[in-house]
């Protein structure tokens, strides 16, 4: 849930574009992003999930894992923290990253999933 969805302020599209970067970050590294690896909290109740959401720094992949820098750069602009500065999704596909895999066939998902097991 996005920073300001979690403070019950009003529904925004571009919400969906913080939901979206999140599922990729857990996607990619495996894990649910909050909270990062070195404030690990065994239990993470609601309130410590919306402290981590809104007070904390956006999750992010680790730095020296492999990813693209177009990865990374789409995920920041996907997390901005505050509503309305998020792209839009026809401004997204437009986005390097998006191009860059773009034209990559129906067999792209099973062959990325396959090399990361």
């Amino acid at each position: 849930m996005s920073p300001e969805r979690i403070l019950g302020q009003n529904y925004l599209s571009d919400i969906d574009i913080w939901s979206l970067a999140v599922t990729l970050v857990q996607c990619a590294t495996g894990r649910f992003p909050y909270p990062d690896e070195e404030d690990f909290v065994s239990e993470l109740g609601f309130w410590e999930l919306k402290q981590y959401i809104v007070e904390k720094p956006s999750p992010t992949l680790p730095k020296n894992a492999g990813f693209s820098q177009d990865f990374h750069d789409f995920l920041a602009i996907c997390l901005s923290k505050t509503s309305g500065t998020r792209s839009s999704a026809k401004q997204l596909i437009e986005h390097p990253f998006c191009l860059k895999h773009a034209n990559l066939g129906e067999n792209y998902l099973k062959r990325w999933i396959e090399s990361i097991e």
